[in-house]
């Protein structure tokens, strides 16, 4: 089975249960317990604040400037013959990292105002992307070394840290200003949006990547062009194409890599957007009183007065 087959049968499997789910669950409605539609019209109360539509937006446009770091800095090490191996073993280092950050990230969190801790994580993940493409660049053309095995788990590690004392800050956060009555429809609706925030715009990153790549299959001289001509070169630019040169004998030749122009891009929009718009916003949206975030005028399921 293809990778490709895969992902589609899985997809469709989630599809048909989601699905039946919704048609053959019915829930029990109970005093403790909101329906469905219930729920949703917190959602809706909640998605009508203010403050909730600000954070929102931060959330949307947040991880931009590090997504191509995120999503093509690895790949690129791998079509450069970094080997496996040598990855599965940077993301296991990568592993106690995360446990010890995310333990000193809540005490951390609990010492300072999360979303300055948040912002003062969103400058180092900015910092760390730019250090992760200079790693590919020094990429050593003799093949991997031992020097450049640490740099790799060094970068890696630096990304690991910043992005998990992020994750960790806006938790924080998250959990100070929801509303104690609907907890947890309110920490799940901020959430969704952070992930969709991380995930989103990968899907353009790497149409970029593509886009401002150059690349070309050419083909060694043929030993007599009479007989058999030498293949006309062409753009090998996407996967498929790349796997079509070497079967072919050819050699795809990159020209220029659109990795290195969407990085940066992606970074200078980061820092842009982090001076204009995302530190102000985080400074205040920390500063606002708990009862800003509170849904007012609800009962029952729906929140709590001021």
């Amino acid at each position: 089975m293809t990778l490709g087959g895969y992902l589609t049968f899985w997809g469709w499997a989630y599809i048909v249960v989601t699905i039946g789910l919704a048609l053959l669950k019915r829930e029990e409605r109970t005093k403790d317990r909101d329906g469905i539609s219930e729920v949703y019209k917190v959602m809706w109360g909640i998605l009508k604040l203010k403050n909730i539509q600000t954070i929102i937006v931060l959330h949307l446009i947040a991880k931009i400037g590090f997504q191509a770091n995120d999503a093509v800095t690895n790949l690129k090490l791998l079509d450069k013959h970094f080997s496996q191996e040598d990855m599965a073993l940077t993301v296991l280092i990568d592993f106690p990292f995360e446990i010890v950050l995310g333990y000193l990230g809540g005490k951390w969190s609990a010492s300072y105002p999360p979303m300055k801790l948040w912002c003062w994580a969103f400058v180092g993940r900015l910092i760390a992307a730019l250090v992760a493409q200079f790693t590919v660049m020094i990429f050593p053309k003799d093949g991997v070394t031992t020097w450049y095995l640490l740099s790799v788990i060094a970068s890696h590690v630096l990304s690991t840290c910043t992005g998990t004392i992020m994750f960790v800050a806006i938790a924080a956060f998250h959990a100070k200003i929801a509303d104690p009555i609907v907890g947890g429809t309110y920490m799940t609706l901020l959430a969704t949006v952070s992930n969709l925030g991380g995930t989103f715009p990968r899907f353009f990153i790497l149409r970029l990547v593509d886009f401002f790549t150059a690349a070309t299959c050419t083909f060694p001289p043929s030993q007599d062009p009479s007989k058999t001509p030498t293949p006309s070169p062409f753009p090998c630019v996407l996967e498929a194409d790349k796997h079509r040169c070497v079967e072919s004998g050819g050699s795809c030749n990159i020209y220029r890599d659109g990795y290195y122009i969407t990085n940066i891009a992606c970074v200078l929009v980061g820092a842009v957007s982090f001076v204009l718009f995302i530190r102000p916003a985080a400074g205040m949206l920390g500063a606002l009183p708990l009862r800003a975030w509170r849904l007012s005028g609800a009962n029952g399921g729906g929140g709590t007065s001021r």
